[in-house]
């Protein structure tokens, strides 16, 4: 799915990121607006660039990120994947009050990061405790047992428990780590001779 950041609904979130890059590129002075930036910063995290996400942060004036609250919220975002903290994204995403276009990002984020989650929990766990998978879905107790009887999953008689099934693996995926294993022993044998 494609989030249409600037309010046009005909540009994908990819061709937004790019021209704005571009925007930067012939800016005077190779700087943006605050709010520019902060619609940057927001399309690096809905693509997981985290390392552009960094970047960025490190070539914004000083001036902007004091000034700037949505900017400074928008990079607590970022720390907290960077931190690989779940349940601090869902936090740091609800935790302010985000501009119409930033918004519209940040709900995208939080959507395709908690059906991340979701496929995390069911590859991953046999069973676990209902306030665990709700921390990691940033939801409540309540909301995490309701979303695993819709996913079909399975909840303990005394809904302390819920046990995940094993997510059907998509098209592509690795059938089995053996088969991967010849075909690596098959290349490095070949680059040896």
């Amino acid at each position: 799915m494609e989030v249409s950041a600037s309010g046009d609904n005909n540009i994908t979130s990819t061709e937004r990121l790019a021209m704005i890059e571009e925007q930067e590129l012939d800016a005077p002075q190779g700087q943006l607006p605050g709010e520019v930036y902060c619609e940057l910063l927001a399309l690096y995290i809905y693509h997981e660039d985290l390392n552009n996400s960094k970047l960025l942060w490190k070539r914004i004036p000083t001036q902007c990120k004091t000034e700037l609250a949505e900017l400074k919220a928008l990079w607590e975002v970022c720390k907290a994947f960077w931190q690989k903290d779940s349940a601090s994204v869902f936090q740091q995403c609800s935790a302010y009050t985000w501009s119409e276009i930033i918004q519209k990002i940040i709900d995208d984020i939080m959507k395709k990061h908690k059906e991340k989650c979701i496929c995390l929990i069911s590859q991953s766990y046999s069973s676990i405790g209902t306030e665990t998978s709700s921390a990691l879905l940033g939801c409540t107790t309540q909301e995490a047992l309701e979303l695993a009887v819709n996913m079909g999953w399975t909840v303990s008689g005394d809904q302390k428990f819920i046990m995940p099934l094993l997510a059907k693996r998509q098209e592509g995926s690795p059938v089995n780590n053996e088969a991967y294993l010849q075909k690596l022993t098959q290349y490095i044998s070949f680059l040896e001779t």
